[in-house]
């Protein structure tokens, strides 16, 4: 086939082939940016999850740091009124 195009279709191919060439290697180099870029926003966005994970266990942490203390606490409110009652019921019983 190319020798049906002549020396000038020839160099009009090779040219074409050139263009070509080029307009491709630019494209390439266009994905490669793209590339870099979708792996920066990836790598950003993992970061994000990994600090939002973090934050998530601290507060829960502290979440159940929170309900103990809260239990711990009802729990010394009980055994102090428990107390009351019994010393108020020893004052009031009698003596033989």
């Amino acid at each position: 086939m190319i020798a049906l195009l002549g020396t000038l279709g020839l160099i009009h191919l090779i040219d074409f082939m050139t263009v070509s060439t080029d307009s491709i290697k630019k494209y390439a180099e266009s994905l490669q940016a793209d590339l870099a870029k979708a792996k920066e926003r990836k790598e950003k966005a993992l970061s994000i999850v990994s600090e939002a994970d973090n934050q998530i266990k601290v507060t829960d942490g502290a979440l159940q740091f929170a309900n103990l203390l809260i239990q711990e606490s009802e729990k010394n409110e009980s055994s102090e009124v428990e107390g009351a009652i019994t010393l108020e019921e020893e004052v009031e019983q009698p003596n033989p």
